[in-house]
Order: C-alpha cells, then structure tokens, then sequence
C-alpha cells in the first residue's frame, strides 16, 4: 500500500492529536495542529489559484512555519521547493525563476 507524506500526517492527527509532532527550541506543534493548519494552508493555495503539479517556494528558516508549507503544499497536492533565506539572492532568483515556481511562501522573519 502506497501512502503519501500528508495522508501519514492524518493518520497521526486521528490517532494522537494532542502529541507533538514538532518540537524546535520553545515552539511545538501537536499532530492536530499541524493536520489544522497545513489544512488551512492548502485551502488558502486553491483559492488563489494554486493548482495540481505547481510548484510552491517557500523562503523561511525552519521553523514549524517551514513544516506547516510542507504539508500544506504537499495537501494542495503541488510541489515544494525549498528557497533559503540565507543563501545568495541571485541563487534564489535563478531557483525560483529555473524550478517554474508559481507561488512563494514567506515569513517576515525571512532574512533580507
């Protein structure tokens, strides 16, 4: 049986959704929290025109924000491409222009 990424996220939110699913530093996110706000997320992509097969940036640290694109990029069913806020900017623009990203996903705590 053949299972994505965002359908084990789902398993996990129906079985333990008070358990943490991601823990960095001082911030944690329980499976339920992730399943809701990825959710959300994909949501947010489809009514803004994100369709199947586009390709998502997202240009953050990691962070749960990070994890939440993921996933939510993953249930929009588009693919991720991950952009980092601490390389070269021009690597970032050739990335962004070369990986046929249609969508950028950002924090304000993104760097430049």
């Amino acid at each position: 049986m053949n299972r994505l990424l965002q359908h084990w996220l789902t398993e996990q939110a129906e079985k333990f959704p008070d358990k943490t699913a991601i823990r960095m530093g001082d911030q944690s996110l329980s499976y339920q929290e992730l399943e809701r706000a990825s959710n959300r997320l994909a949501r947010i992509l489809g009514e803004n025109g994100c369709r199947q097969g586009d390709r998502v940036g997202f240009y953050m640290p990691k962070s749960p924000e990070a994890y939440i694109s993921i996933f939510g990029i993953l249930k929009a069913d588009c693919l991720y491409v991950p952009l980092d806020p601490e390389g070269p900017v021009l690597r970032t623009i050739k990335m962004i222009n070369k990986g046929g990203v249609r969508f950028l996903l950002t924090t304000r705590k993104s760097g430049r």
